[in-house]
């Protein structure tokens, strides 16, 4: 696209010309409302990140519910060492709200508890041959 040394010489038409023209005021206004729209380092919040993916956030859900695209991925892979303010604000207000439909969580607790519901809640409820319950008791749960 060019810098702004471009657009001094007349090398772009009307519209690109005033398009950055209310590009560039937007954003001399917003840094003086104190939108800094300025980069930090990654490391403020990398630690957040990695909280979240241990209680089972992968990284793309993080993605989709901060609104950013190939960020986080880059983040943990170390491509990226700094980002826009914006973005780690986004990413620092991701909770564990973010989980995913259908992610993967410890089911640990309820593994062991299973074969208790399928002996003595189900029979007695007339469920156990309503449902199909197929467990594999020999592989690791997560």
């Amino acid at each position: 696209m060019g810098g702004g040394s471009a657009l001094l010489g007349g090398r772009h038409c009307v519209p690109c010309r005033t398009a950055n023209s209310r590009y560039s005021s937007e954003w001399a206004a917003a840094q003086r409302a104190g939108d800094w729209r300025g980069f930090v380092p990654t490391t403020l919040v990398l630690g957040h990140i990695q909280k979240l993916r241990k209680a089972g956030i992968g990284y793309r859900a993080i993605a989709a519910a901060a609104d950013i695209a190939k960020s986080i991925a880059m983040i943990l892979n170390g491509e990226r060492l700094q980002i826009r303010k914006l973005h780690a604000d986004r990413i620092l207000a991701v909770d564990r709200t973010a989980m995913a439909d259908r992610a993967l969580v410890r089911a640990g607790r309820t593994a062991r508890h299973l074969p208790f519901l399928v002996h003595e809640v189900l029979p007695s409820f007339g469920l156990s041959t309503a449902l199909l319950l197929r467990v594999d008791w020999g592989r690791d749960v997560l």
